[in-house]
């Protein structure tokens, strides 16, 4: 029985003084700076721009740069076949909205909302119950004088009506047709310019917020600055307090505006966001250098030296 208590009274001596061995080593690394990762001298490597980054941004995303290159560059990558349709859809409708949004002052850019809100398709209609090219809500596009459901006279009745002598084909005849301006492109392209001119005004020419409030509306913009506490807020500002739906319109709308500006070079794969760098390492050099600071590295340690 002695003898077995002498043997574990051994064992917890040596773990005891192994704990504080340890303890030490760790003390003295962590002073000698041993624990840090190995430094690997700057002469050992260069950094060569394998290519430098050419997308261009339009001007009015200057500014947004730094917060918006990575959605751009993984929409960019992700949504490839989206992009393409629309850009090809968007030269026969861009040049007339471009002609409108000149008369009232408009930034050329807005023209991508046409492609998100509807893709470029008159009788897209929302959830919601937003309807035409540019998505209005039928308030909002009676708040601009555009006809919403309305029943009207059929100008071509009597026309179409002498043509067939049958009573029986004349009854098949409307006389009436409900007409819906926001199908119309160029009603409704005149009504969202009004539209994005008046939120201007309203937000200090914050074009961001006013991408914005043509998805969630102007009231829950002005909610968003109140919230953030910043007399002249800027998107970055209020963003957090949007719905999650709205940050990522606007970010669909630098996008599409930066994809659209820099396409020839997206389409052939040519198109770059950030600069590619490469760092090649001399890996003998490196070798060697790791082996030697290893083994001085060892020396300081009391429990490594032989």
């Amino acid at each position: 029985m002695k003898t077995l208590f002498v043997k574990l009274a051994s064992i917890v001596l040596i773990l005891f003084i192994g704990i504080s061995a340890s303890a030490n080593t760790s003390t003295n690394l962590r002073d000698t700076g041993l624990m840090t990762s190995v430094y690997i001298p700057e002469s050992i490597y260069k950094t060569t721009i394998i290519k430098k980054a050419n997308v261009v941004y339009p001007g009015l995303f200057t500014p947004h740069l730094s917060n918006s290159i990575s959605y751009v560059e993984n929409f960019s990558i992700n949504r490839k076949k989206y992009l393409t349709i629309l850009y090809n859809k968007s030269k026969d409708f861009f040049p007339q909205v471009s002609e409108v949004f000149q008369q009232y002052n408009i930034p050329q850019e807005f023209k991508v909302l046409m492609a998100i809100e509807s893709g470029f398709n008159a009788n897209a209609l929302s959830p919601v119950g937003a309807l035409g090219y540019w998505q209005f809500m039928g308030t909002s596009a009676k708040e601009y004088g555009l006809r919403v459901n309305m029943k009207v006279r059929n100008i071509n009745y009597k026309f179409i009506a002498k043509r067939f002598r049958s009573k029986r084909h004349r009854s098949r005849i409307k006389k009436y047709v409900i007409v819906d301006d926001r199908k119309d492109l160029m009603k409704s392209t005149h009504a969202a310019a009004k539209y994005l001119r008046d939120r201007c005004r309203e937000l200090n020419n914050d074009w961001l917020l006013v991408a914005a409030s043509y998805n969630c509306g102007v009231g829950n913009v002005r909610k968003a600055i109140k919230k953030s506490g910043i007399e002249c807020a800027t998107f970055w500002d209020v963003q957090q307090f949007l719905p999650k739906e709205t940050r990522n319109y606007v970010m669909n709308f630098i996008t599409l505006n930066v994809i659209f500006e820099n396409y020839d070079s997206y389409e052939q794969g040519t198109l770059c966001f950030r600069d590619l760098i490469y760092t090649p390492v001399d890996t003998e050099i490196n070798n060697q250098f790791c082996e030697e600071d290893f083994s001085t590295c060892m020396a300081e340690v009391p429990c490594f030296r032989f």
